[in-house]
């Protein structure tokens, strides 16, 4: 599957210096929410990792400038 692992969860929690909830802990801290560290790295991982990522058609979009 596509989706991280706990371990993988944990080693980003760890590059952050942050520690995660207990194993098998289904909600997420709140921290991960707020913290600027996780959004930079959030943001680099998505918009300019090696892979493309499908947003939508662009017929879906009614004018250029609209999200």
């Amino acid at each position: 599957m596509n989706s991280p692992t706990s371990s993988q969860a944990l080693a980003n929690s760890q590059t952050v210096g942050r520690i995660w909830p207990d194993q098998g802990v289904a909600r997420a801290p709140y921290w991960i929410y707020s913290d600027t560290d996780i959004y930079l790295k959030e943001q680099r991982q998505i918009f300019q990792g090696a892979n493309w990522h499908y947003l939508g058609l662009e017929a879906e979009v009614p004018e250029p400038g609209n999200y």
